[in-house]
């Protein structure tokens, strides 16, 4: 599989910067950064429209509420009509479809279909959503995803950092930098403090290739992820949206293995075709 290039920059702003090559801004997700898109899959839409088949890997989400709503990247499924969900623990798929979309911020809540949560689960839900207004810089997390697909194999990945900067690239205030490894098919993926909350949404990486021909520099460990406060807002429009951000995590002072191994069973594997 080949990562897919996003690159996003706002033309103003290139100009002001002195910027010396031509940047795309994409027509869907206009966050004012320069990144690398962290799906994963073909580089040109056209190596798979064509083969109405096949469904790959494309990212990350993640389990919001009984009802089957799960969050993951916009941009993963731009282009692609058809979308599945895998629950790899129990290897159940499920069809779905974009209930809500936040282009701006990169955000997409999906809605699955014939979904009983009791058929997948006999606890609830263990995370909480808690306001990136209380993220401090320096704080402890992690992500979990699905990065590279068969790649690195398709059992879920553990990365963990810290929040480098309460800001993204420009000064981004929906924005987190994190010091965690995540790769293409990690896009998507939750964002946890140190006590189990959900904070965040994986996003991208710097794009290494633009800052080495532009301002000879390579930016290590330059990631970015969504806060937790953008996808509150998208949730607001739902009737489901009070249980989801009132609800109790039941993970606080617990180790982080017995946190990833409740949280595990609710990140899911995005499909596309």
């Amino acid at each position: 599989m080949k990562k897919m290039t996003l690159r996003i920059l706002l033309l103003s702003v290139c100009l002001q910067s002195g910027c010396g090559k031509s940047i795309v801004r994409t027509t869907y997700t206009p966050i004012y950064a320069v990144l690398v898109g962290l799906t994963s899959g073909p580089e040109k839409e056209e190596e798979v429209v064509v083969d109405e088949t096949k469904f790959f890997h494309q990212a990350t989400g993640f389990l919001l509420d009984k009802t089957g709503l799960v969050v993951t990247n916009y941009h993963a499924l731009v282009g692609y009509p058809n979308i599945r969900v895998f629950f790899s623990h129990k290897d159940r798929m499920f069809d779905a479809e974009v209930q809500l979309k936040d282009i701006d911020n990169d955000l997409a809540i999906l809605a699955l279909k014939d979904f009983n949560y009791e058929e997948i689960f006999s606890g609830d839900v263990p995370y909480s959503l808690k306001s990136s207004t209380r993220v401090q810089l320096s704080e402890e997390v992690f992500t979990l995803a699905f990065p590279l697909g068969k790649v690195l194999g398709s059992s879920i990945k553990f990365s963990d950092g810290r929040i480098s900067s309460l800001n993204g690239l420009l000064d981004n205030t929906s924005l987190f930098q994190i010091s965690n490894p995540i790769q293409a098919g990690s896009s998507g993926g939750p964002l946890f403090d140190s006590e189990g909350n959900l904070i965040g949404i994986a996003l991208a990486s710097a794009d290494a290739e633009y800052f080495y021909e532009d301002v000879d520099v390579i930016p290590p460990d330059a990631n970015f992820a969504i806060k937790s406060d953008q996808l509150s807002t998208l949730l607001s429009t739902l009737p489901e949206s009070k249980e989801i951000m009132e609800r109790d995590g039941t993970l606080k002072d617990k180790p982080t293995q017995e946190q990833v191994s409740a949280i595990l069973p609710y990140v899911v594997s995005v499909y596309v075709k």
